[in-house]
């Protein structure tokens, strides 16, 4: 295929001599690109979940975690593709004209190719000024939360599509994908309930508290001896020293918030990473959001069984603590097998492909 005029590579080609690659270093190279790209997805979601979605702490707290997650995303991604100037100079023309934006599959789907791309800026800043909109001047009565941060964000990243960088298409379309996912997880279901039930859906009586976590905790401290009933979202459980205990789950204490940002980053990671999405991809998918169902599960099991044996001060800090240490627990060596099962694959379908010109 045809190099574009002029460039420099056909240059460099014509007096610089072949460069000898080691392919080990090579290889030791890209697992530690590898590492630092799924370290930098691990401070992402741990940012998120405290910018977005987490209300117990001080949203500025995930700054921090972003900003360090960006970075190192960002760069283990510019190395592990030879950096943008390299980019550059190799572009195909028919590539380039295929893929303009330098788009996932998916996202050259949605915008007909890139041809949307220089609308996108609009869509984004109507979407910002709908919500805050909304809430200043048709509803005043109504504060910011969390689900108006999810949509300030997928806000502001179709407004800035189209003036990310094309070497950065990867990441952009990733964080972009991630919110959209997260939309339609977390904020769509709620949104849809109160519109059906004509009722106030609000921090303590979610939904997706009542359905897919009140429910199957019930259930699960049954089998574990503890005595439980539920009316809504509020929980009563027995204490070992007698009496009972009432707790409120509230959407952002449940483990919904961060089991919905997996879902969605993983998702994301899937549908932009992977050139092809075949069988081992769709067991991961239904595995990972399994495992991060039963996770959360067991978390919030195990937070009730230490206070109805310890008392409510002991709840407490479970409650605290314990959340966030069960989540980076599987969400760590999750990432970790995901990567190193993916890159097996990947060498074992090269291999095939191989064998089967031969």
């Amino acid at each position: 295929m045809a190099k574009r005029k002029g460039s420099r590579s056909s240059k460099r080609s014509q007096k610089a001599e072949p460069e000898v690659v080691d392919e080990s270093a090579a290889r030791k190279k890209d697992i530690v690109y590898r590492i630092m790209f799924f370290a930098g997805l691990i401070f992402i979601f741990t940012g998120l979940d405290l910018v977005i979605l987490l209300s117990k702490l001080n949203r500025l707290t995930g700054v921090p975690f972003l900003v360090i997650g960006i970075i190192l995303v960002y760069y283990s991604s510019t190395k592990r593709h030879g950096g943008k100037e390299e980019e550059e100079e190799d572009v195909d023309e028919d590539e380039l004209e295929k893929n303009p934006y330098n788009q996932s599959p998916l996202m050259r789907l949605v915008t007909f190719n890139g041809k949307l791309v220089k609308y996108m800026w609009a869509v984004g800043l109507l979407l910002i000024i709908l919500d805050i909109g909304y809430t200043f001047l048709i509803d005043p009565k109504r504060v910011f939360a969390s689900f108006d941060y999810v949509v300030l964000a997928i806000g502001g990243a179709i407004f800035l599509y189209r003036f990310i960088p094309k070497d950065m298409g990867t990441e952009r379309d990733f964080a972009l994908i991630l919110l959209v996912m997260l939309f339609f997880i977390l904020v769509m279901p709620t949104m849809i309930s109160a519109q059906m039930t004509d009722e106030v859906i609000n921090e303590t009586n979610s939904p997706l508290v009542k359905t897919f976590l009140v429910g199957p905790m019930l259930w699960a401290l049954g089998i574990l001896g503890i005595t439980a009933e539920a009316s809504g979202a509020i929980l009563r459980y027995e204490l070992q020293s007698g009496g009972f205990e009432e707790v409120a789950i509230s959407l952002s204490c449940s483990g919904i918030y961060s089991l919905s940002l997996f879902i969605s980053g993983f998702v994301a990671y899937l549908l932009v990473e992977r050139k092809k999405f075949g069988l081992p991809e769709s067991l991961f998918l239904v595995g990972g959001v399994l495992i991060a169902y039963v996770g959360n599960l067991i978390r919030m099991v195990a937070i009730v069984m230490i206070g109805s044996h310890y008392g409510e001060e002991a709840f407490l800090t479970a409650h605290a603590y314990l959340g966030e240490a069960i989540f980076v627990a599987w969400i760590v060596p999750f990432w970790g097998i995901l990567f190193a099962a993916m890159w097996y694959i990947d060498k074992k379908r090269e291999g095939s492909a191989v064998a089967d010109s031969e």
